[in-house]
């Protein structure tokens, strides 16, 4: 059998790994202070972690790409994460039952943004292979799969655009491309690889 490792995306796996991640404490605290603090988004913290757990690195560009695809989706998500949060304190009242209805509701159709986006991520982190990434990916989804949105990631050769000649991880990447000249301090980067840290050991 051929020495070169082949691991499947696709966004049904995206969506497993995310939920078990993300039912880890640690990770949900992370990932919602890096949210709500620092503007990140959870979905491409998750893909970046889920990346990372089969060695294949996206690069810089790549996240910068794939961060522009999904801007209309993140404002639409904003948006909805508003309301819901709105609706939370009306639900948390005495005799609330229609407004625990409407945040149970909100809640539900705040997954299935998320979802959506997930596949939107997935969709263009495909565009951005190369052409000789897609005919590799063709080839060796015969006969391994036949879901239209997989993506085959080879490590340990293949595909070698999509790991970094550093090592960098693709969470690390991720903050490196998040990071902005007024969060620049010693104090931010101290706190950023903290975050790393903790989102790291559980890819």
């Amino acid at each position: 059998m051929d020495s070169t490792r082949q691991t499947k995306i696709s966004a049904p796996l995206f969506w497993a790994y995310s939920l078990e991640k993300y039912s880890l404490d640690e990770v949900k605290t992370a990932c919602l202070k890096l949210q709500d603090d620092h503007a990140y988004n959870v979905n491409l913290l998750l893909f970046c972690m889920l990346c990372d757990s089969h060695g294949a690195n996206l690069s810089k560009e790549q996240l910068a790409s794939i961060r522009q695809d999904i801007l209309l989706s993140d404002e639409t998500l904003l948006e909805h994460r508003v309301k819901r949060k709105k609706a939370k304190p009306l639900a948390d009242s005495p005799n609330s039952q229609t407004n625990d209805e409407l945040y149970h509701r909100l809640l539900q159709e705040e997954l299935t943004l998320e979802a959506a986006q997930q596949e939107l991520i997935i969709a263009s982190f495909m565009k951005r292979l190369d052409a000789s990434e897609q005919i590799e990916v063709m080839n060796n989804e015969v006969g391994i799969s036949q879901q239209s949105d997989a993506s085959i990631i080879t490590q340990q050769g293949g595909a070698s655009s999509l790991m970094q000649s550093d090592g960098s991880s693709a969470l690390k990447l991720y903050f490196e491309l998040m990071i902005t000249s007024e969060q620049a301090s010693s104090a931010f980067k101290e706190q950023q690889e903290k975050f790393i840290r903790v989102l790291g050991k559980h890819v």
